[in-house]
């Protein structure tokens, strides 16, 4: 007669908790809950992977296009920067565009068309000026697409006077509340060598307040080697020419750095 092994009470009642314990709905949950949690954590590494690799594309493209931009010692793109052209241009600027063509541009010339717009706070309404807050998400967006749609077709006509000049051209499209602070801080930025700018005021023109046009304030205010070309119906106004007016403080620092952290406002190139 063979013995029977013999397994002690302790041992015979674990393995029965254990058992009652494997097959309890509630570990199953517990189970699948974790099993989630792991999928979900491996999910979003995943996604914040890929974000960070195209952000990091997206850095170094822009990089990229900063250092053909740069005037840096040594660097390739200096005779390319030397012909650069922004030219600054609003609602109605076609002869400052014209002059610069005509006397600006020379073969090889890139011209930057330089947008400045007010950020988005108020919107219009039949009761209306409402902030964006007091609006769903879908009114404030139907108004953005609608003023987006405005600024390209206004920079469109812009685009196509430069094609017909058969004159590489781009834009600049720059979110700011203030346009002179907007444009001056850009030209450190890019080592802009020549800038054009219009202005709707007459030369000699004098005001009781002296204030002095947008175009005259860039130019009192730009660095030395900055050329700010202001023009008034298609003509270049001279510097004696202008009307004397405030000028930024000396001790304005316009430090160095690199174009996609250049601003605290919207700067998009296209």
């Amino acid at each position: 007669m063979e013995e029977k092994e013999y397994v002690p009470v302790e041992a015979k009642d674990f393995y029965k908790r254990y058992s009652a314990r494997a097959l309890s709905p509630e570990i199953v949950v517990v189970k699948e809950e974790i099993e989630e949690e792991i999928e979900e954590e491996i999910e979003e590494e995943i996604e914040e992977e890929i974000e960070e690799e195209i952000e990091e594309e997206i850095k170094e493209e822009i990089e990229e296009e900063s250092r053909s931009f740069s005037t840096a010692a040594g660097g390739t793109s200096i005779d390319r920067v030397l012909k650069d052209v922004y030219v600054a241009v609003g609602k109605d600027d076609t002869d400052v565009l014209k002059w610069t063509l005509d006397n600006a541009v020379s073969p090889g010339t890139r011209v930057f068309l330089v947008h400045v717009f007010p950020p988005i706070t108020y919107i219009p309404t039949p009761v209306g000026r409402l902030s964006k807050g007091q609006l769903t998400e879908d009114q404030v967006r139907l108004y953005i697409n609608e003023e987006s749609n405005k600024r390209r077709n206004l920079l469109q006509k812009y685009v196509s006077l430069c094609n017909d000049a058969k004159v590489t051209v781009e834009t600049m499209l720059i979110d700011s509340k203030d346009t002179a602070k907007a444009i001056l801080d850009l030209i450190p930025v890019l080592s802009i060598i020549h800038l054009v700018i219009g202005t709707k005021r007459p030369p000699h023109s004098r005001r009781v307040q002296k204030k002095l046009s947008l175009g005259e304030f860039v130019r009192k205010n730009a660095p030395d080697f900055c050329e700010v070309s202001i023009i008034h119906e298609g003509k270049k106004v001279e510097a004696d020419q202008q009307v004397n007016g405030p000028i930024m403080p000396a001790n304005t620092h316009y430090p160095e750095r690199s174009f996609f952290a250049c601003f605290p406002v919207s700067c998009k190139i296209s």
